[in-house]
């Protein structure tokens, strides 16, 4: 296998908002649930195993939250990266998820459709792409990025070098609050870990 950065790419903690099933963009009301805690512990152990040698973290408080009891335990320092800030959602920020399914719907295959007064893929893959450059001309070998369910899908995207002119490569790439994935930029492969159920394995999870 060739050798290469190891990106470590972390959705946030489960929030209260997520069992409410409502959308959290930008806005900054989510906190972490008991459950989100515990998966915010349970990466010390496994970022620590892994050699996490930088912190990125989206500015908002459940990515903080997420990031900190790692950052404490290491002794590095959370860099805050507004690039890695959730999407807009415009309109739908702390609205049902079910009154965004509409619009769920439309942005599946097309990824330059926006939310109302919100962002599309295309803009949010732009504005993570002079991150991503500076990331991988960092020197770090395994960085962390603490971020968010709707920027972790293009984050794959960019570091495994996939071919998105089929959108759904992108907007059906699962995500889940407890799956962190390691991404290899040299091979372009990727394992996951599940910080809750201490399992492992190859690949990406795409929704049905």
């Amino acid at each position: 296998m060739k050798t290469g950065m190891e990106i470590v790419i972390i959705r946030h903690g489960q929030t209260d908002m997520n069992v409410k099933g409502i959308m959290s963009g930008q806005s900054d009301f989510a906190r972490l649930t008991q459950k989100g805690l515990l998966h915010a512990l349970n990466l010390v152990r496994i970022l620590r195993k892994i050699g996490v040698d930088g912190i990125f973290a989206s500015p908002l408080t459940r990515a903080q939250q997420t990031a900190t009891p790692f950052s404490q335990n290491s002794g590095l320092p959370i860099i805050v990266e507004s690039a890695l800030i959730e999407f807009n959602f415009g309109d739908l920020d702390n609205r049902p998820n079910l009154a965004a399914k509409y619009y769920e719907d439309k942005r599946r295959d097309d990824l330059s459709y926006h939310f109302p007064h919100g962002e599309s893929y295309s803009e949010v893959i732009a504005r993570l792409e002079p991150f991503c450059q500076r990331l991988e001309n960092s020197g770090l070998h395994r960085p962390a990025c603490f971020t968010h369910g709707g920027i972790l899908r293009p984050l794959l995207v960019h570091f495994m070098g996939l071919d998105i002119s089929n959108p759904q490569t992108l907007t059906n790439i699962a995500i889940s609050n407890e799956v962190i994935y390691v991404v290899n930029t040299a091979d372009k492969s990727c394992k996951w870990i599940n910080t809750l159920e201490d399992d492992h394995g190859f690949g990406i999870f795409y929704r049905k």
